[in-house]
């Protein structure tokens, strides 16, 4: 009993805007979960405080889900490779292997999506500095249009490499870099609306499957 009442700041409060989740940290005294021992609450207090500490979420927006974003972003890096590996097999009856799908998700992925992404950031920088990083200003566009150059020439590498096989340890490397800084960048900053939250989750999966690539072609 006296563990409990001690581990009753244990109780954290997040607010985002006007949710509130409670996250409540309970004490399970079996001894199965020690190893046969008690766990002691000086610990349990210690890890408490640290949580305390970290940093609160900020407000998340009410902006809507930008359906067109994430219906292409899905398709690119989901259906299309899971889908032209598949016709492949049909076709060719090639031994199933994960480099083999690899390349057409290296295309898809790195090279069509950074690609189109390029074209739109030239092309339209708004959507980019207002529905992805909230910015409200006009500054940021030339950035933006530099970004877009950026990912026009890294996504005609990957598409290069679809056909130039000896290109794609580049091609997964450089792009796999591209998109694990980009979802560290969106993690650090805390995502602030939905399109944010689904842009890093798909960053740092994309780069996870690329380095798997990377590390296989190696």
């Amino acid at each position: 009993m006296k563990i409990r009442k001690r581990l009753s700041p244990l109780l954290i409060v997040l607010r985002e805007g006007e949710l509130v989740k409670k996250l409540t940290f309970q004490l399970k005294t079996k001894r199965e979960l020690s190893g046969g021992g008690i766990i002691e609450h000086k610990y349990l207090l210690a890890f408490a405080h640290i949580c305390h500490k970290l940093p609160r979420m900020t407000t998340i927006s009410n902006e809507p889900i930008n359906k067109t974003y994430v219906i292409s972003v899905s398709l690119l890096i989901f259906v299309l490779p899971i889908l032209s590996y598949g016709v492949e097999q049909a076709f060719h009856h090639t031994p199933i292997s994960y480099t083999g799908w690899a390349k057409w998700f290296l295309f898809y992925a790195s090279g069509c999506r950074l690609l189109l992404a390029g074209i739109r950031q030239v092309s339209k920088p708004a959507f980019t500095a207002k529905v992805i990083f909230h910015m409200k200003g006009t500054e940021s566009y030339p950035v933006i249009r530099e970004l877009g150059f950026s990912n026009i020439c890294t996504g005609l590498v990957a598409i290069a490499a679809f056909f130039i096989p000896a290109w794609r340890i580049v091609s997964a490397f450089s792009s796999g870099l591209y998109y694990g800084l980009a979802g560290v960048m969106h993690l650090v900053k805390t995502p602030a609306s939905v399109n944010e939250k689904f842009a890093l989750y798909t960053d740092l999966l994309v780069f996870a499957l690329l380095a798997i690539q990377f590390v296989q072609l190696t």
